[in-house]
């Protein structure tokens, strides 16, 4: 499903409209009419909505001062004109979710050259302080997202500015900056309907560390001191351990002697990253495209949602052309350009950070006992009885609501319709006081811990039926009877609310096969129609 975006701005953002519509595959974007900032606001049919505009354009008091009208900033009346901004965005957040650049210096302002501008009356420090005053009025907005535009400007490698294509088209970007544009703003929607990578697989040897650890041992090798390489691989472990802050997970893929690797892991005084701070770890002499596939069933997790770095060509292309859903960074420019790569991928963006992202690690270590229990038996139903396992159902509350959404819009096996949702279309749909749709979810645990929140349902009422209409659950916990307990919870809601029959509709996609053989199978529901099921209370 395309979400639909807009631009208000007081520059022409058509060129990026145009681009974004011939070549984006999960976004559409549509024109809007042109006018104050007020009327452009007044849109109904967007997701997501960009503000980018220049400082003078919007605050009247900043513009009079930098046309020389006045010899100093009135801060007095420039917070009342910040004030009057941040309220009319909040009062149409509500159903939208707005993403708003931070305000910069443009080239054609006026007065921007002139270096006697100093103190509280310095361009500089009237964009600092309008851009903190908004940050701050939105920080616990979820519906607002403060971006810094200077940042963008900053990793554009070319010119984002050409004055002729600006005087011709009142376009400010070159065409070569909204094609970098593009990418940075599809990743950052990616991020909100959780479709950005989960899982870093590292090499060890000349990727994480200089030398291999086998060979000169752990003292050795090259990791921060002041050698240049050594500098850069404990620079790029520090934005490695950023990302694990921020909801990423990370492994280990490494030919090597297990233990002489986790040693040098734990006693190298320079080393950033620790064992705990992987999620699996694959240290062993196989084919790393098959350690690659044990980690994906082992964890759970589709190839789409890997990336894996090594330094080895070799190891790259294999990885490449055998599993090509993993996506493989070209490390071929040498270490001091590692953490520019990794930052430059733009694939890892969380703006939901649920208690299940920041626990993750110690799920994954959870489940590494559950597997190891698994071999000892070698029976999955004396297996499954052994785990001790209890669901908890209860209806969405706002404690949920984050993972809620994150569950519904990420899983892809395990769901019915695989309908995604904005939070905005959540909570209209599931949680106004005038929707009569209901939603439960299914919190899973077992005696080696939580798998958190990992099943949902939702469905419609009418006079003498239900219809289910999400109907979702983790892979984590496929096939340990958390599907059939979900159903029966139905069930017994219908028979309670005596209605007659629950309809389950069933819409195929390429990956939710998985659900249309279980909704197939299972016996207490009955085949109506092709993918239409039925139970009768």
């Amino acid at each position: 499903m395309n979400k639909k975006i807009s631009f208000i701005s007081n520059y022409n953002f058509e060129p990026l409209e145009r681009m974004i519509n011939a070549k984006s595959k999960i976004l559409k974007s549509e024109r809007y009419n042109y006018g104050t900032f007020d009327h452009q606001l007044k849109q109904k049919h967007f997701d997501y909505i960009f503000v980018i505009f220049d400082t003078d354009s919007i605050f009247y008091e900043i513009k009079s001062f930098l046309e020389g009208k006045k010899n100093k900033l009135n801060y007095k009346k420039l917070n009342f004109e910040l004030n009057q901004f941040c309220k009319k965005i909040e009062y149409y957040s509500k159903n939208h979710i707005f993403f708003i650049f931070s305000f910069i210096k443009y080239n054609e302002q006026p007065f921007l050259s002139y270096s006697f501008f100093q103190g509280k009356n310095s361009i500089k420090h009237i964009l600092n302080y309008v851009n903190n005053f908004i940050s701050e009025k939105f920080s616990g907005n979820k519906n607002v997202n403060i971006l810094d535009l200077n940042d963008y400007l900053i990793e554009f490698e070319g010119e984002y500015h050409d004055l002729n294509y600006y005087i011709a088209t009142k376009s400010y970007f070159t065409l070569e900056f909204y094609e970098f544009f593009l990418k940075k703003i599809e990743n950052i929607i990616k991020s909100k309907i959780t479709l950005s990578k989960k899982l870093l697989l590292l090499d060890l040897d000349d990727t994480l560390w200089g030398g291999t650890v086998g060979e000169i041992g752990f003292e050795k090798l090259n990791i921060g001191g002041n050698d240049i390489y050594g500098e850069s691989f404990q620079s790029f472990q520090k934005n490695i351990l950023l990302l694990k802050k921020n909801g990423i997970q990370l492994g280990i893929v490494s030919k090597n002697e297990k233990k002489i690797a986790l040693n040098a892991i734990q006693k190298h005084p320079e080393m950033i990253l620790k064992e705990k701070d992987f999620s699996i770890i694959k240290i062993n002499w196989r084919r790393k495209v098959d350690n690659i596939i044990d980690i994906s069933k082992e964890l759970n997790l589709g190839l789409d949602s890997f990336v894996f770095f090594d330094n080895d060509h070799h190891e790259r292309e294999d990885v490449k052309e055998n599993l090509p859903d993993v996506l493989v960074p070209d490390l071929s420019s040498g270490p001091i350009f590692y953490s520019k790569i990794l930052n430059n991928l733009n694939c890892f963006e969380n703006n939901y950070l649920t208690s299940e992202d920041k626990n993750r690690t110690t799920y994954y270590n959870d489940n590494f006992k559950r597997n190891l229990l698994l071999k000892k038996l070698d029976n999955k139903e004396h297996w499954i009885n052994q785990l001790k396992i209890k669901i908890n159902i209860e209806e969405v509350n706002k404690k949920n609501t984050e993972r809620t959404i994150q569950l519904l819009n990420k899983t892809n096996q395990m769901n019915m319709r695989t309908i995604r949702y904005s939070e905005n279309e959540f909570k209209k749909k599931y949680l106004s006081t005038k929707s009569k749709d209901k939603i439960y979810v299914a919190n899973v645990r077992d005696k080696f811990g939580s798998y958190g929140l990992t099943g949902i349902i939702s469905y419609k009422c009418f006079e003498k039926k239900y219809e289910v209409e999400d109907f979702v659950l983790s892979c984590r916990v496929m096939g340990r009877g958390v599907e059939e307990t979900l159903i029966n919870y139905i069930k017994k809601l219908g028979k309670k609310e005596k209605k007659q029959k629950i309809i389950f509709r069933h819409l195929e996609t390429k990956k939710n096969k998985p659900m249309l053989n279980f909704l197939t199978h299972l016996k207490s529901l009955k085949m109506v129609k092709k993918n239409i099921f039925e139970i009768n209370t």
